[in-house]
């Protein structure tokens, strides 16, 4: 009998450790393609440093961080594309926002980069809190924004403004972001040390010779990823609770 329930025992413990692993779920524009599929394979298995995370890629193509803010559900929701209690969320936009739209409205409309930012920024953050407070246990990260580029010339979404000015939008806008996920108990994943060079601009040896980090380069996107989940959560029968602190690398 004694064996029985030893036997008993560690499958109930095998089978908590199996539910209590999260699914990764990436929202984003082509760059959450790029960052996180394995070579266009949504669907897969994320391993690094002892941990298997089942990824999810959910892909909506040419949206921005301000599409997200404006339309919401229609555009952003977790419930729909199966997000769990103790999963995580990582999220993927405003590189196009830097492109082509925030220096834009500056000079059109006479906006202050301050003024634009912030309110991207809250509607964003808006748009997410209204998905966060369907969950008791939901971590969520915003991934630093992709360094700009003058590489990959699409004229559905071109460039505007001088690339430096871009580096200096891009800065202003992962600087936002940062604080505003500290307020919201949502973390921030630093990017901008592996993908961007000296002046602030994306790595080309990192490219797929445009806008985008090579398939051939992702992993450290993938591993980054891990390390960083590695300080803020558990994996295991105890749950993945979020430690104390937020760590940013």
């Amino acid at each position: 009998m004694g064996k029985i329930i030893v036997f008993l025992s560690v499958c109930l413990l095998i089978t908590a450790i199996v539910v209590a692993v999260p699914t990764v779920h990436v929202f984003g524009d082509s760059h959450a393609l790029f960052c996180f599929s394995n070579n266009w394979q949504l669907n897969h298995v994320l391993t690094h440093r002892g941990w298997s995370l089942p990824i999810a890629v959910h892909w909506v193509p040419g949206k921005t961080m301000h599409g997200i803010g404006k339309d919401g559900f229609k555009v952003l929701n977790f419930q729909e594309s199966g997000v769990q209690e103790g999963d995580i969320v990582v999220l993927i936009y405003g590189e196009v926002d830097v492109r082509c739209h925030i220096g834009k409205q500056r000079d059109t409309h006479q906006r202050a980069l301050g003024e634009i930012i912030g309110t991207l920024i809250n509607r964003y953050f808006h748009t997410i809190n209204q998905n966060k407070v369907f969950y008791t246990n939901i971590h969520c990260l915003i991934m630093e924004v992709m360094p700009p580029t003058n590489r990959g010339y699409n004229p559905d979404a071109p460039f505007y403004g001088p690339l430096e000015e871009r580096v200096f939008i891009t800065r202003l806008l992962n600087t936002g972001l940062k604080e505003v996920c500290l307020k919201n108990n949502i973390f921030f994943l630093p990017t901008h040390d592996i993908l961007a060079d000296p002046a602030g601009t994306f790595k080309v040896e990192l490219s797929d010779t445009g806008v985008h980090v090579g398939f051939n380069h992702n992993y450290l996107i993938k591993q980054r990823l891990i390390d960083f989940l590695q300080k803020i959560i558990t994996i295991g029968p105890s749950s993945h609770n979020i430690r104390n602190k937020i760590v940013m690398l």
